[in-house]
C-alpha cells in the first residue's frame, strides 16, 4: 500500500508541476499582453494628440481659405464695377478715358466677358 500510495503522491506532484508551469506560462502571457495595451494606450494618445493638431491646422487652413474666398469676391466685385464702367464709358464716348488720375488717355478695354468668365472659373475651383 505504501508503494501505491508514493505512485499517487508522485503522480500527484507531476500534475502540480504541470499545472505550475501552465499558470507560469499564463501569468508570463498575461504581462506581455498587459504592456502590449499600455504600449497600445501610448501610442493611441500621441496619435490623438497628433489629430487634435491636425484638426486646429485645418480649421485655420478653413478660417483663411474662407477670408481668401470673401476677399476675391470682393475683388471680382470690384473688377465687374470697373468693367462695367469702362464698358458705359465706351458705349457714352467711344474714346473717353477711365476716371483714375485725370488724364485723357485713350484706352483700349479689355475682353470684359472673357476676363470675368476666367475669374469665374477659377473661384470654382474652391469647395464651398
Amino acid at each position: 500500500d505504501v508503494d501505491h500510495l508514493r505512485s499517487h503522491v508522485s503522480d500527484l506532484l507531476m500534475i502540480c508541476e504541470v499545472l505550475i508551469s501552465q499558470r507560469n506560462e499564463s501569468i508570463s502571457r498575461r504581462k506581455a499582453a498587459s504592456s502590449e495595451v499600455g504600449r497600445l494606450h501610448g501610442e493611441l494618445d500621441s496619435m490623438e494628440k497628433q489629430n487634435a493638431v491636425m484638426r486646429t491646422q485645418v480649421e485655420d487652413l478653413e478660417d483663411e481659405n474662407n477670408e481668401l474666398r470673401l476677399d476675391n469676391e470682393q475683388l471680382v466685385k470690384q473688377l465687374n464695377t470697373a468693367i462695367n464702367a469702362a464698358m458705359a464709358q465706351e458705349e457714352d464716348g467711344g474714346n473717353s478715358a477711365i476716371q483714375g488720375n485725370g488724364s485723357p488717355e485713350a484706352h483700349t478695354p479689355l475682353a470684359p466677358k472673357e476676363l470675368l468668365g476666367s475669374l469665374e472659373e477659377e473661384d470654382d475651383l474652391d469647395p464651398p
